[in-house]
């Protein structure tokens, strides 16, 4: 990403960002409330618009619209937005739907399977839990396999055995060769790769 910005009226969010996010690793950026963390996700997510910045993918330019499009790119936002008429399964099926996947039962039952879903895919997503909603946030992420994973606070509500769900799929990512970018206060130990630091527009290598 090279010279992304983006202020509402006056007061500037984003000034001339600039990162590189490589294949296999995940990068975690830390910044204070209001600092511009989800700001920055939905940018590259296609959701909201740049005032300035070129996304480079293996060195083509792509806007970020395009990208999310093909199913390249999964996003989990700081609210899981789930219809709550619909039921878990029925989630994932209409999302697959939307990233144009040919032939998606076993990818579902195979992400279902791995988040304790399975026995709730009948469930109407209104009557589940907080922590379970966002495990199944978690899976529409993952869904088409994407080349890139856009995270805000992907922790958030998970008990213990979701936060290992979590884990599981971090870890995946160098096998998989997924570039994740992971948004948020903290982050456990041994999940990121890097710590990016957002404040006052600018993001900033952490130096430790």
């Amino acid at each position: 990403m090279q010279g992304l910005s983006k202020a509402y009226g006056y007061r500037a969010v984003l000034s001339e960002v600039r990162f590189e996010l490589r294949a296999g690793e995940c990068v975690h950026v830390q910044g204070a409330n209001g600092s511009g963390k989800t700001t920055l996700l939905r940018i590259l997510a296609g959701l909201t618009p740049s005032d300035a910045g070129t996304l480079l993918v293996s060195g083509r330019e792509m806007p970020p619209a395009e990208l999310a499009r093909t199913g390249a790119v999964g996003y989990l936002g700081h609210d899981p937005y789930l219809d709550g008429r619909l039921t878990v399964r029925e989630h994932l099926e209409f999302a697959a739907v939307c990233f144009d996947m040919v032939s998606p039962a076993s990818r579902i039952d195979e992400l279902l399977e791995r988040a304790d879903l399975v026995v709730m895919q009948r469930t109407r997503t209104r009557d589940l839990s907080r922590g379970w909603r966002q495990r199944l946030a978690l899976c529409r992420a993952w869904l088409p396999d994407p080349r890139i994973v856009l995270l805000d606070e992907p922790d958030s509500h998970l008990d213990t055995e979701g936060l290992d769900f979590l884990a599981s799929l971090l870890g995946e990512r160098r096998a998989g060769a997924q570039g994740i970018l992971l948004a948020g206060h903290r982050a456990p130990s041994g999940w990121a790769d890097r710590i990016l630091v957002l404040k006052e527009a600018r993001l900033t290598e952490w130096a430790g």
